[in-house]
């Protein structure tokens, strides 16, 4: 037996194991080009006849014509092996929120991208190329933040992340594993990634300089898997507690008394669980608010209400016994500034996540211009300050196609906005007070571009 069949035996038998794709039709494979997603790809497809296998290609426009060729070097790969491709550009630096990494800005757009994408996907999964080395540097990067044994131990070979069922068949295979699988298949000019040679991210810090010393200094990495593997079984009795627990609580409201029947080491992930089945959004329980909350219950009952804050939107309200979940009260959101476009082509909107950028253009294909978040304007119309609001009583526009203003209070109840999303939208105004786009909603019909005498429009993009 070749190093080849000795190596697909290992993941077939794993992924019979852990029943990793069972109820699984279609596979979608996160395929960068790289090593690991190669190998991924190859065994799916050699050995899974019977599933829809699709692989997607994600690129980030991060390291310019390198990304590229990495786009061209996948689509001819599929196309040679007969493989489903696609692609999707994610545009990471033009959506970067303030304040927030490359890195962290990256994986929340790959986040929204796989839920949009299987979302429709009926018994469909996400494979990932993960193996046993970046098993380990999840557990070395959470074990510095202090996490859980969940936590520790998150990279499973089945997952429910985000409501996206993640597979990682390569979790029984070392990286040796992989380029060995990847020689004897005669694959040898996949894609290299430089930038994970640079210290830029603390997972790199961890790969290139942590843990090739710890690895030396332990004689391998035996002893570091056989932790992580005590761990998660460690994990997943405790998961299946609070499975029982949440059952039991189903249809009845949460009291103090069913808490506190309960070992404190399951705190924060029933509590997370119990806010997650309730508003769908997956909050993290800080530590310090579940000791607070600890204390509180062993104290002498009060007829005052307690109020534990839980995060920025949500607080835990303790009265008469019983435990509810409330909204956080958030100071309404509130702008009003001037920008000049020319001078300064972004500028980041105070206490939001909003980021308008602005550039002058000659032409804009059909397919650019259909996108949701940008408009075009006659640059001629266009006066180099904006001013960029919240919305007043009495606001009215005239709406692009309309020929009379309508108040933009009935122009936003007309969307399928949520309510939060209403409240945190903005105004683009004119220099002279009209409004001209307001962002997810509509556009006036002022400076409309007349492209057989316009040589130049100018692009707003809400971001």
């Amino acid at each position: 037996m070749d190093n080849t069949d000795v190596i697909t035996s290992t993941v077939l038998a794993y992924v019979r194991e852990e029943s990793v794709l069972d109820d699984v039709e279609k596979i979608v494979v996160g395929f960068s080009g790289g090593p690991d997603s190669t190998a991924l790809l190859t065994i799916l497809n050699d050995n899974f006849v019977d599933i829809e296998i699709e692989a997607v290609h994600l690129h980030h426009g991060l390291r310019e014509d390198a990304a590229d060729d990495d786009h061209g070097w996948c689509e001819a790969f599929c196309r040679r092996s007969n493989i489903k491709f696609s692609a999707h550009r994610l545009h990471v630096l033009e959506n970067k929120r303030q304040g927030e990494s490359i890195e962290m800005a990256a994986r929340r757009l790959r986040t929204a991208y796989w839920q949009e994408r299987l979302h429709s996907c009926n018994q469909g999964a996400l494979a990932v190329g993960h193996h046993i080395g970046d098993k380990i540097e999840n557990f070395l990067i959470r074990a510095t933040r202090g996490s859980n044994s969940s936590g520790l131990t998150s990279l499973r070979s089945r997952s429910l992340v985000h409501g996206i069922t993640i597979i990682r068949p390569l979790l029984c295979l070392t990286k040796t594993d992989v380029l060995k699988y990847l020689r004897t298949k005669g694959i040898d000019d996949y894609c290299i990634d430089l930038s994970n040679e640079s210290d830029f991210c603390p997972r790199n810090v961890v790969r290139n300089r942590v843990l090739p010393i710890l690895l030396q200094e332990n004689s391998g990495e035996a002893g570091l898997i056989r932790s992580i593997d005590i761990l998660e079984q460690d994990a997943r009795f405790i998961e299946n507690e609070v499975d029982r627990n949440i059952r039991q609580l189903t249809g009845r409201r949460l009291t103090t008394a069913f808490l506190s029947r309960l070992n404190f080491c399951i705190w924060s992930r029933f509590l997370r669980r119990w806010v997650f089945e309730q508003t769908g959004d997956d909050t993290p329980i800080r530590g310090t608010m579940l000791h607070n909350l600890k204390r509180n219950l062993k104290e002498e009952s009060q007829s005052d209400p307690v109020v534990f804050n839980l995060s920025k939107r949500y607080n835990l309200r303790i009265r008469s016994g019983e435990i509810c979940l409330e909204q956080a009260e958030q100071k309404p959101f509130a702008v009003s500034l001037n920008w000049n476009w020319r001078k300064s082509r972004s500028i980041d909107i105070p206490g939001s996540d909003i980021k308008l950028t602005s550039r002058l253009i000659e032409e804009a294909d059909a397919e650019t211009r259909a996108q949701p978040n940008r408009e075009y304007f006659n640059s001629r119309f266009f006066s180099e300050e904006l001013t960029i609001r919240t919305r007043a009583d009495g606001d009215r526009m005239i709406p692009f196609g309309g020929t009379e203003s309508i108040r933009v209070k009935k122009l936003i109840s007309n969307t399928k906005l949520t309510r939060d999303e209403k409240q945190k939208l903005i105004l683009i105004c004119h220099s002279n007070g009209d409004i001209i786009w307001i962002p997810s909603v509509r556009r006036a019909h002022l400076g409309i571009v007349d492209r057989a005498s316009d040589k130049e429009m100018v692009e707003l993009e809400y971001q």
